[in-house]
């Protein structure tokens, strides 16, 4: 089959959201965020990316080999003015960037570019910048390198990980949260980092918290943290402390900085693992069936070590 051609038929409908079909020379600020772009049975087809620049936000859709998008659906801006029916699950049909294609067009790869300006954040607040929700969804097909283009059956693809209604057992929508990366030459950073440990956040008296933690729909205030602690041998909570430490001391110690380049991947990493559990999971240990706890467990020892070596003032950092 032929290479993505480089200007398919069809536009984005919408004004603010171009769409684009190469790169364009994009140079990106900080760290992209990537993520698994899946079918309904579980299958990764593919990824999204998604990262800024001084002006723009882009979401791009990558798929693999094989497969080809009909049509594409993103939504970026407060969570709780994304389009949903009466029942809460997201309606693709009235996002704001909206496409459609002919699939003998054979197009895997694209990307919306919308200005930075035009977007309204979210109010979370683990991100130390604006905090997007974004949701990108397509209609795929698979089509084999012999087959007519016309012989494939459309599925409809989400970018993981978090179900945006979980409350409905037949509704898999899916979206994330993405913090806006800034240029750090026009935010300087004023006071060296000031981290504390594990302990200092969970066992320490009379600290406070400036805000809950919060990991997508994971949302525990201090009093329920003190109920989990300490972690023990239980290697969920030692997941969770240790990022909870790491976002508590750059919402309430750093309020100007970013989070560190070199942990900032690993933070990212557990941070979207602990995005699909709930409280009780964490209480309980429970992890799902396919995670990857090795990939986990290396994280968590990067950032361990980090800890202990950059945290000040704190004897109870480097305390498992």
């Amino acid at each position: 089959m032929p290479e993505n051609p480089e200007v398919p038929v069809s536009e984005s409908p919408t004004s603010l959201f171009e769409a684009l079909y190469t790169s364009h020379g994009i140079s990106y600020l900080g760290s992209t965020y990537t993520s698994d772009f899946k079918i309904k049975d579980g299958s990764s087809i593919g990824t999204v990316v998604v990262g800024n620049d001084g002006l723009y936000l882009y979401l791009t859709y990558n798929l693999s080999e094989n497969w080809y998008i009909t049509s594409v659906q993103s939504y970026a801006g407060p969570e709780m003015l994304i389009p949903v029916t009466s029942n809460g699950n997201p309606e693709p049909n009235k996002f704001p960037a909206r496409n459609n294609y002919n699939i003998c067009d054979l197009i895997r790869t694209m990307t919306f570019r919308v200005p930075l300006s035009s977007i309204t954040a979210d109010p979370g607040g683990q991100c130390n910048s604006e905090q997007y929700f974004i949701a990108m969804k397509a209609t795929v097909q698979n089509i084999g390198d012999n087959d007519d283009c016309n012989s494939g059956i459309n599925q409809d693809a989400w970018a993981a990980p978090v179900v945006i209604n979980p409350g409905n057992s037949n509704e898999w929508a899916m979206a994330f949260y993405y913090c806006k990366q800034i240029d750090v030459q026009s935010n300087p950073i004023g006071t060296p980092w000031n981290q504390k440990g594990q302990g200092y956040w969970f066992a320490k008296p009379n600290v406070q918290w400036c805000e809950y933690v919060t990991f997508g729909n994971l949302v525990v205030s201090q009093e329920e943290g003190k109920v989990l602690w300490p972690a023990k041998n239980n290697l969920l909570k030692k997941i969770f402390f240790k990022a909870s430490s790491l976002q508590l001391s750059l919402i309430c110690n750093n309020p100007n900085q970013q989070m560190p380049a070199s942990i900032n991947e690993d933070y990212k990493l557990l941070y979207t693992f602990l995005s699909g559990l709930s409280y009780e999971d964490i209480q309980n240990g429970t992890m799902p069936v396919n995670t990857d706890i090795q990939t986990i467990t290396e994280s968590l020892n990067r950032i361990s070590l980090w800890i202990c070596n950059n945290a000040t003032d704190d004897p109870t950092a480097c305390i498992e």
